[in-house]
């Protein structure tokens, strides 16, 4: 376990998962999930409403990988609840972010995000808590200042245009990761609230201008947060938001069963 109250970047060794898991209060535990090898027969233990969003992808690849993240995500959620990860029931929030159904989730919270090869799960219980992982390859210079753009503030967008050429683009992902993390932490609207907060600043999380008309729900209150980037190697970029100041992080690798 690592205890990060100051740290701004997280680097743990990823473990095989214990037969029982105990998640505390004040607990974040991160899940690193392989989306290739042996697939298995990741349908049987998904909704037919997952089913469904997979068949949307146009790629064979894109398909299975997010099939295989979602069933992960249902077998990781199961081993802490002690329960089948097909009897699992979801609900949406107001924008969209998947949250266990009532009465089922002894105050489970629970994130997921994938990209490229790789899906991260993020476990905590009672906190809010958002992940967020992009493949660094993914994106073309043209996105990414479009993105720079529309959802950066003036000083991040003011440290980047400042940079080398060789760091723009770690440093875009960087903020990125971090913006996305908290938004989905918040479970709020990508578009609505973006651009009110800056993550320039390693560790922190400093509000801006609130966005007129924008619900309270939707309000960042920073010091009850704890945001940090996640290291991962071979060209991933990735960060966690946490609504705890004193996070413990355990690393776990899932293995599929």
């Amino acid at each position: 376990m690592i205890h990060s109250r100051h740290s701004t970047i997280i680097n743990g060794f990823w473990r095989s998962s214990p037969a029982r898991l105990e998640l505390h209060p004040g607990d974040t535990h991160l899940w690193l999930v392989s989306l290739e090898g042996p697939a298995g027969n990741p349908v049987s233990c998904l909704s037919g409403e997952e089913i469904a969003r997979a068949e949307g992808f146009a790629r064979d690849q894109d398909r299975t990988r997010f099939l295989l993240a979602r069933a992960a995500l249902r077998t990781i959620l199961g081993s802490y609840l002690g329960c089948a990860p097909k009897s699992l029931c979801f609900h949406l929030g107001r924008h969209g972010k998947p949250m266990l159904a009532l009465g089922g989730g002894q105050g489970l919270e629970f994130n997921l995000s994938h990209a490229g090869k790789i899906a991260l799960v993020a476990v905590a219980r009672n906190a809010r808590v958002g992940i967020d992982v992009e493949y660094r390859k993914n994106r073309s210079s043209n996105g990414i200042e479009a993105i720079i753009r529309r959802f950066f503030t003036a000083r991040e967008r003011t440290i980047i245009e400042g940079l080398e050429e060789s760091q723009k683009r770690d440093t875009f992902y960087q903020f990125w990761t971090r913006k996305e993390a908290v938004v989905k932490a918040l479970g709020a609207s990508l578009p609505a609230m973006i651009r009110d907060f800056d993550v320039s600043t390693p560790g922190e999380i400093t509000p801006g201008v609130s966005t007129p008309g924008a619900p309270a729900t939707e309000t960042l209150e920073p010091d009850r947060w704890f945001i940090a980037d996640v290291y991962i190697p071979h060209g991933y970029t990735a960060s966690v938001c946490v609504e705890t100041r004193k996070p413990v992080f355990s690393f776990w690798r899932f293995s599929g069963s």
